[in-house]
């Protein structure tokens, strides 16, 4: 996959707010594709990025809150559906 055919997958998410902190990302220039973590494909380049990140909180927090797909603030998709859970949890207690 390209970045331009990834386009469609990111619209919803992406497109639909541009928030102010994604001009101090690291990965302002990458190409999508590189955060969209086919099954058997390591997430060590797309995690590099996030690493020495400035945002990398505010990333988090955009890609829990707008279920992001791929790599977002220096997470996976299964570690932030499990940070969901988690919140999920302590609000019930």
């Amino acid at each position: 996959m390209t970045a331009t055919n990834l386009d469609w997958f990111f619209a919803p998410v992406v497109e639909k707010q541009n928030p102010v902190w994604r001009r101090w990302a690291n990965c302002i220039d990458v190409p999508k594709d590189v955060f969209i973590i086919k099954k058997g494909q390591s997430t060590q380049r797309a995690l590099w990025f996030c690493e020495t990140c400035v945002v990398k909180k505010a990333c988090l927090g955009y890609a829990l809150d707008n279920n992001c797909v791929g790599v977002w603030g220096g997470t996976t998709q299964k570690q932030r559906a499990r940070i969901k859970r988690q919140q999920r949890l302590s609000n019930t207690k």
